[in-house]
C-alpha cells in the first residue's frame, strides 16, 4: 500500500506530512522525514491483536512548501482481521505542533491546554498532536507519574529525523533550554534542573516548553513539527539471600552460626537485563535451601527484609521484617515465585535498595531456621580430599565439602566407582570434583586412585554425631623411564595337576557356581560404593540374587545326573 502527500493543486505552499495514524483503535508509530532528506525511515508497530504494521516514509527531496513529496508505504504481517484506519492527521509544515512519539513507563499522561476559554487536562497517547498556536502557550505544562517498575524517566525533544534538541538537561541545539522541569507546590510551579527533578506531592511529574522553544519552531515553517518523547527503562532487579546466621530470640539462640551454614543459595542478578516488568518479571526463589551442618537448627523459609535508602537511591537491607496489611511477615519458601510488575512489586517497594555495582535494585531475603526435632531430617557431610607430591613433599588438601539430608538412622554409602565398558574407574561425581568441581576451581590433572585406609567407606547409623564420609584421593605418581627396574626373580613353576582323577560334574558345577557367585559379589560390592550418598539396599539385592543363581545352577545339575 502506497500514499503520497503533496502540496495540493491549485497554488498552495503547504507541504503535507502524516503526524498520527490510528488504526482498530490502537495508536500506529508513524515516522517523519524532513523533505530534504534522502533517508528512508521507517517504523513498526505491533497491535493488540498481533498484526504487525510497518509504515515507510520517503521524501522526493523537493523545494519546501512547494514541489515537496512524501511517499508512504504500509505493509501489513500477520494479520486475521479487518483493518480500519479509526484516526489520522496530516499537518502542514507550517504548522506549529508537539507531536508526542513515545510514551514509555509512564502513566495517566496529560497535558494541559485552553478550550472554550477554559483551561483543562487531556490525555496524551502515543501520536497525540498538542497544537501550541491559537492561544495554546508553550508554557502550558504537561504530566505523568511514573509506572510501577521503571525508572526515572528522560525527556527529549527531537526534530522530524531524529535529531536531538534537547535530552534531560542537555542541550543539543543553542544554549538555551527547550524544557523546563516542574515541581507543583501550594503557590505554583517551581523550575528545578533535571538533576533534582522529582515527583510533586500529587504523585506527578512536571515539564513544560520554553520560550527557546517557540522562537525555534517559529524561526522557519519546516520546524512547526517537533517530537516529544518521554521514555523509561524497566528497574533492574536482584534477588540476595543472607543467612540470618547467629540470631537470638529471649535470650535463646534461633539459628545456627555463620560458620556452620553451608549451601546457602548465590545471588541473583536475573540475567543482562536483570529482573524486570517488560521481558523477565517472573523471579523463581532459589530452591536450593542452606543447611546448618552441626544439624541443630534445620531451614524452614525465606523472610523478606525492608531496605534504608539514601538520597541517591543506594543503601542496604535491614533488619525489620516486612509486614503485611494484617501484620503477618511477607514470606517465601523455596521455588516460590513472585512478579516485577502490579501488586507484587509494588507491595516491596520500601524493601528494594540500588547497588550501583550491581546496577540493580536489591530485594533481600533472609533465612529463617527452626530447632531440629528427633523426627527431622539430619545432615551429613562428604569431604574430599587429595594429596600429591610437591617439590618431593606430600601435599594434602581438602578441596570441596558436601552436604545431604537424610532420616535419622539411615545407611550411606560412598559414590566411589563406577563402569564403562567393564572397566572400574572412579565414579563421574569423583570425575567431576578432580576436573573442577571444587573450591578451589583448580583442575586436579593425573591419575588419582582412592586410599582406602583412610576412606569413609559409608555409614550404617547416620546421626549428628557420626555424619561425616571423607574421602581421600592419591594422585599416582608414574615411575621414571629412565630408571632401570631391579630384575624380578622367577618363581617356581607350579605343579600340574594329575589329570588321572577327573572332578565329578556336580562337583565342577558348584565350583563353578561358587565362584561366579564370589565374582558377582565382588563386583556388587563395588557397584554399592557407588550409588552415591543415599541408603543402598542394593548390595545386599544383588548379593542374594547371586546366590539363588548358584542354587539354581547347583539344582539343574542334579537334575541331569538323575536323568
Amino acid at each position: 500500500m502506497g500514499y503520497s502527500a503533496s502540496p495540493i493543486e491549485g497554488g498552495s505552499t503547504t507541504t503535507w506530512e502524516l503526524d498520527q495514524l490510528q488504526i482498530n483503535g490502537e495508536p500506529v508509530t508513524v515516522p517523519m522525514v524532513a523533505v530534504k532528506s534522502d533517508k528512508t525511515v521507517t517504523e513498526t508497530t505491533t497491535l493488540s491483536t498481533g498484526t504487525k504494521i510497518t509504515i515507510s516514509v520517503t521524501s522526493n527531496r523537493g523545494d519546501n512548501g512547494s514541489s515537496a513529496i512524501r511517499y508512504y508505504r504500509m505493509d501489513v504481517e500477520n494479520c486475521y482481521e479487518n483493518l480500519t484506519v479509526s484516526a489520522g492527521n496530516l499537518v502542514g509544515h507550517n504548522h506549529k505542533e508537539l507531536v508526542f512519539k513515545h510514551l514509555n513507563g509512564v502513566s495517566d499522561p496529560k497535558y494541559y491546554k485552553i478550550k472554550n476559554g477554559k483551561g483543562d487536562w487531556f490525555d496524551l497517547k502515543p501520536g497525540s498532536l498538542v497544537e501550541r498556536a491559537s492561544g495554546n502557550n508553550y508554557t502550558d505544562p504537561i504530566r505523568f507519574k511514573k509506572a510501577d517498575g521503571y525508572q526515572m524517566p528522560h525527556i527529549s525533544y527531537t526534530k522530524k529525523d531524529g535529531t536531538k534538541l534537547q535530552e534531560d538537561d542537555d542541550f543539543k541545539t543553542g544554549e538555551d533550554a527547550f524544557v523546563e522541569y516542574l515541581i507543583k507546590n501550594e503557590s505554583g510551579f517551581k523550575g528545578v534542573s533535571y538533576e533534582n527533578w522529582q515527583a510533586s506531592s500529587d504523585g506527578y511529574y512536571y515539564f513544560c516548553g520554553t520560550k527557546a522553544l517557540q522562537n525555534y519552531m517559529n524561526a522557519a515553517p519546516a520546524q512547526g513539527v517537533v517530537l516529544v518523547n518521554i521514555q523509561a527503562s524497566p528497574i533492574k532487579y536482584g534477588i540476595n539471600y543472607v543467612s540470618g546466621a547467629g540470631r537470638t530470640q529471649d535470650g535463646v539462640q534461633i539459628s545456627p552460626n555463620l560458620t556452620d551454614i553451608e549451601d546457602m543459595p548465590a545471588y541473583q542478578n536475573g540475567g543482562e537485563n536483570g529482573y524486570n516488568c517488560e521481558n523477565h518479571q517472573k523471579v523463581l526463589i532459589s530452591n536450593q535451601q542452606p543447611v546448618d551442618k552441626t544439624g541443630r537448627f534445620i531451614f524452614d523459609h525465606w523472610e523478606v527484609l525492608t531496605a534504608e535508602t539514601q538520597d541517591d537511591g543506594t543503601g542496604c537491607p535491614t533488619e525489620t521484617v516486612k509486614k503485611l496489611a494484617d501484620g503477618n511477615p511477607l514470606t517465601y519458601a523455596e521455588g516460590e515465585s513472585l512478579q516485577c510488575s502490579g501488586d507484587s512489586i509494588a507491595a516491596v517497594q520500601d524493601c528494594l535498595y540500588y547497588d550501583r555495582d550491581k546496577d540493580r535494585k536489591i530485594l533481600t531475603l533472609r533465612a529463617v531456621w527452626k530447632a531440629r526435632e528427633e523426627r527431622d531430617a539430619i545432615p551429613y557431610m562428604v569431604n574430599f580430599y587429595v594429596s600429591y607430591k610437591e617439590n618431593g613433599e606430600t601435599v594434602t588438601k581438602k578441596i570441596k565439602s558436601r552436604t545431604h539430608m537424610v532420616n535419622p538412622g539411615a545407611r550411606v554409602v560412598a559414590d566411589l566407582y563406577q563402569y564403562e565398558d567393564g572397566k572400574k574407574q572412579l565414579s563421574a561425581n569423583i570425575q567431576n570434583v578432580l576436573s573442577g568441581d571444587n573450591e578451589t576451581g583448580s583442575a586436579y590433572d593425573g591419575e588419582y586412585r582412592i586410599d582406602d585406609e583412610k576412606t569413609t567407606k559409608g555409614i550404617d547409623n547416620v546421626t549428628v554425631d557420626n555424619n561425616t564420609v571423607n574421602i581421600y584421593l592419591v594422585k599416582v605418581e608414574k615411575e621414571d623411564p629412565s630408571k632401570p627396574s631391579d630384575p624380578v626373580t622367577p618363581t617356581d613353576p607350579s605343579k600340574p595337576t594329575d589329570p588321572s582323577q577327573p572332578m565329578d560334574s556336580s562337583q565342577q558345577t558348584t565350583s563353578a557356581a561358587t565362584s561366579s557367585a564370589q565374582s558377582s559379589s565382588q563386583q556388587t560390592a563395588d557397584d554399592a560404593a557407588a550409588t552415591g550418598d543415599n541408603f543402598a539396599p542394593v548390595l545386599w539385592i544383588a548379593t542374594a540374587a547371586a546366590a539363588l543363581a548358584g542354587i539354581g545352577v547347583v539344582l539343574a545339575g542334579s537334575r541331569r545326573k538323575k536323568q
